[in-house]
C-alpha cells in the first residue's frame, strides 16, 4: 500500500467509525427498548 493512500483512508474509517458507533448506540437502545417487551412477553408464555 502506498504511504499517499494511508491519511485520507484513516480519515474516512474514523468518520466511518464514529457513525458505526452512533448506528451501534441506537440499535442497542432499540434492542433494549425491545428485549424488554419481548422479555415479558416470553416470561407471560413460559406461564
Amino acid at each position: 500500500m502506498a504511504h499517499s493512500t494511508c491519511a485520507p483512508h484513516s480519515r474516512v474509517s474514523y468518520q466511518g467509525h464514529q457513525v458505526y458507533l452512533q448506528y451501534i448506540s441506537l440499535v442497542s437502545q432499540l434492542t433494549a427498548n425491545t428485549v424488554k417487551r419481548e422479555r415479558t412477553t416470553v416470561i407471560i408464555s413460559f406461564m
